[in-house]
């Protein structure tokens, strides 16, 4: 009975190592997935912003002529 208990015992406590490992690696799944993002949302503005520019009359050259 002491040598399936300590089976047991072992087995548990590898898949709580296993669960440990899982949840620290989707931690850094997370962070990554966050990171591109927030990369993502910068690149979109900038493009937004870009256009907003070369879309914009220069009132420059209306000054001049």
């Amino acid at each position: 009975m002491i040598i399936c208990e300590e089976i047991i015992r072992e087995e548990f406590l590898r898949r709580m190592d296993i669960k440990k490992e899982l949840d620290e690696v989707q931690k850094k799944i997370d962070a990554i997935e966050k990171k591109q993002d927030m990369m993502q949302k910068m690149y979109q503005m900038e493009q937004d912003k870009s256009a907003k520019m070369g879309k914009r009359p220069s009132t420059h050259l209306h000054e001049i002529t």
